[in-house]
């Protein structure tokens, strides 16, 4: 009895740290609806879903399913471009963004892109506490976009 009891103890000291920081790891593909492989950037929403900047536009993930926004000639509602650089929320559901030919602002409400073409180099975005956002471009010049 005093045997089982040192197993059930040394068993218990042996398995339990594996249980505390256990973790699901799930890999999405271009069969999950990925529209590419290459992902450049990174954004969770206050919402949870998670964007997905890659070189062909940008995914939405809910945990379930994926959504595409990029650039196409076809859509009224599209990206200025489709390699994307930077993700930014700044306010719930408006998300900034930085792709190769510009700077869009997407409301996820109201399903909008709004295009600001000025800025299509290499920009460094930023938001502060207030929500602001901070685009620096790369002559040395920084603009403050505040709803």
């Amino acid at each position: 009895m005093k045997s089982q009891n040192t197993l059930l103890i040394l068993f218990s000291l042996l398995f339990f740290p594996y249980v505390l920081f256990a973790y699901n790891i799930r890999q999405i593909s271009s069969k999950d609806g990925l529209v590419n492989s290459a992902v450049l950037t990174l954004q969770q929403a206050q919402n949870g879903e998670l964007f997905i900047g890659t070189c062909d536009g940008v995914n939405i993930f809910n945990g379930k399913n994926i959504k595409s926004i990029n650039a196409s000639a076809d859509k009224d509602n599209n990206l200025l471009g489709n390699l994307i650089t930077k993700i930014i929320e700044t306010e719930p559901n408006i998300f900034w963004i930085q792709s190769n030919f510009g700077l869009d602002r997407y409301d996820r409400i109201n399903n909008t892109i709004k295009h600001f073409k000025e800025f299509n180099d290499n920009n460094s975005l930023t938001k502060d506490n207030h929500n602001n956002l901070f685009v620096f471009n790369s002559d040395n010049t920084f603009h403050i976009y505040n709803e």
